[in-house]
């Protein structure tokens, strides 16, 4: 599974942004003798992703049925990594030390030159030029980055974060809670609590039709006007609420 595209104008600004991360290390050849002297090899650390250049060194996608190549500029990487997904420390950065972005075409958040774009964008490209996603790098499948800042988060749109759920209050919202408050507002749990069912006195505290109450771990609601029994000693009176 694909998790993260990473794009970068150079190479070597691409490598050392995962060398600077732990994801790889970034040697530069430093024998006076060598005829590589000079150059940097980078080494990705693969106890912890897997990592590919994509449409490297061409830069360029080729299409099928004869139509025209669409050309890309700078280096992308495609990386997979192990375990649970996206490590939280890259998910933080991208929430915190990011902007939009806008990189040939593709939505993504950008910053300390790299540019995360997001892989369902990427790859509805890909199929609609006529090369499905699922044949790029080696034949893996596209999965959800989880970075929702990727998304076109609108008005009343309401998204997770930090534990608590927010509401958007503008539209096209790439900011999260934390960097911009005024664009967000918590929302407080609507779901009114039910309460247990308490055996009524008289008429004057029997359940009425509509009436909701918990009884033995189970959602019910009365049927029947001036309910006074249980779902166990009169079940015709209640319903389950699922």
């Amino acid at each position: 599974m694909i998790d993260l595209i990473i794009h970068a104008g150079t190479k070597l600004a691409l490598e050392q942004w995962l060398d600077a991360r732990g994801l790889g290390d970034l040697v530069q050849d430093t024998e006076p003798t060598s005829p590589t002297f000079g150059d940097y090899v980078y080494h990705p650390n693969l106890e912890k992703c897997l990592f590919y250049y994509w449409r490297h060194p061409s830069g360029k996608l080729e299409a099928t049925g004869g139509e025209t190549p669409t050309l890309f500029s700078g280096f992308y990487a495609t990386l997979s990594f192990r375990g649970q997904g996206i490590p939280e420390e890259l998910q933080t950065w991208a929430e915190s030390s990011t902007a939009v972005s806008i990189l040939d075409g593709f939505n993504g958040v950008g910053g300390e030159g790299v540019t995360f774009v997001n892989p369902e964008d990427v790859n509805a490209h890909c199929e609609s030029i006529g090369v499905p996603g699922h044949i790029l790098a080696g034949g893996m499948l596209w999965s959800d980055p989880a970075l929702w800042a990727f998304a076109s988060v609108m008005i009343d749109d309401e998204r997770e974060f930090d534990g608590t759920k927010y509401r958007s209050l503008i539209d096209f919202n790439v900011w999260t809670p934390t960097q911009y408050p005024g664009g967000w507002e918590a929302v407080e749990d609507e779901t009114p609590e039910v309460p247990d069912w308490v055996q009524p006195t008289g008429g004057h505290d029997a359940y009425q039709t509509g009436d909701e109450v918990m009884f033995n771990g189970t959602h019910y609601r009365s049927t029947i006007d001036n309910n006074v029994w249980s779902p166990v000693a009169y079940p015709a009176g209640w319903e389950v609420v699922t």
